[in-house]
């Protein structure tokens, strides 16, 4: 029941606030592919086995800056219309 009302609340979010969410989740899984792509060989070197790791693990972060920059600006847009 929760869920339902978080998707609701997304689905009704200002076009800003929702560009900020979608290009973040672009971001972080373009870069989530890009982690990937670096380990599929069976003999890499051990830095690019830590640019791999360190790629992987930004999407968290990026997605986590993209949360907040929609939730501040969605409310921003509402107290503008109050």
């Amino acid at each position: 029941m929760k869920l339902k009302l978080i998707i609701d609340r997304m689905l009704c979010m200002s076009e800003n606030a929702w560009f900020w969410f979608i290009r973040s989740l672009q971001l972080s899984c373009a870069s989530a592919f890009c982690a990937w792509m670096l380990l599929l060989p069976d003999n890499i070197a051990y830095d690019t086995y830590r640019t791999a790791i360190e790629i992987a693990e930004q999407p968290k972060a990026i997605l986590l800056i993209g949360l907040l920059l929609s939730v501040i600006t969605e409310d921003m847009e509402l107290k503008n219309k109050l």
